[in-house]
């Protein structure tokens, strides 16, 4: 038997809106992206709905796939609703979600504050606990001044002026606002490896900082053109001045 999770939700009228069971459904779909992501490492799993009711909105889905093991399948599935347990009564989190798993499950609590929402996800009612749980995991709550380095990617100007950084330690995304005078600067700086400076600002879950209010950054050098140690010796060797060395190995930066 295949493993299933489901989701039932009420509106203040017993039948949600249809803007409300969208969103659920978007939000089940991120989850459990990520949770199999984290858990079984792979994106060879697809979901299908297999079960839908009308009056309080139930909707139960199945993983599928060809290749991974129904055992991975069941824990991909018994972690995503003890996720929501956990969250819920302020237990313990599989160590093996990570930062945007765990962003992924904020989502919820945003739907749940809306007037006359309920919702339910397995066994599990969710309430203003998991709510108050899942901000104090996600959201920033200490700062400082300081630097990071990573990969500047994924650049948007929508709102507020922002890219994202990748640590090569991590896959976790760091946030990096900037000031919309520097566009050209960062945009220069795309798929490249920067240090960022300024108000870094963390999260519980997270290692990285979560957000950077970016003060200035610098573009460090590929390391695909760095001085290799043979390139060293090749000075010594040539007996160069060490200010001429310097001076070159810097020119070619």
């Amino acid at each position: 038997m295949r493993p299933s999770n489901t989701i039932a939700i009420r509106g203040p009228r017993g039948r949600p809106a249809l803007v409300d069971f969208s969103d659920v459904v978007k939000a089940m779909q991120q989850c459990l992206s990520n949770v199999c992501r984290c858990i079984a490492k792979t994106d060879e799993i697809e979901f299908e709905v297999s079960d839908l009711h009308i009056s309080s909105a139930v909707i139960s889905t199945s993983p599928v796939s060809n290749t991974v093991p129904i055992a991975i399948l069941s824990d991909v599935s018994n972690v995503f609703d003890q996720t929501f347990s956990a969250l819920e009564d302020g237990s313990s989190l599989d160590p093996r979600l990570d930062f945007p798993a765990l962003l992924s499950f904020s989502k919820f609590s945003k739907i749940l504050s809306r007037p006359g929402i309920q919702l339910v996800v397995g066994k599990t009612q969710l309430t203003g606990h998991y709510s108050d749980r899942i901000k104090s995991l996600v959201e920033p709550y200490s700062s400082s001044l300081g630097s990071v380095s990573g990969r500047l990617e994924a650049v948007s100007i929508h709102r507020e002026p922002k890219f994202t950084l990748f640590p090569s330690a991590s896959n976790e995304g760091v946030e990096c606002i900037f000031i919309r005078n520097n566009l050209r600067n960062v945009l220069a700086a795309v798929d490249r490896t920067v240090t960022v400076y300024g108000k870094l600002s963390y999260s519980r879950s997270k290692i990285f900082p979560s957000r950077v209010e970016v003060e200035e950054f610098e573009i460090l050098p590929d390391p695909a053109v760095l001085p290799t140690l043979l390139d060293m010796r090749g000075m010594l060797q040539s007996n160069m001045p060490s200010q001429d060395m310097i001076r070159e190995i810097r020119d070619e930066w």
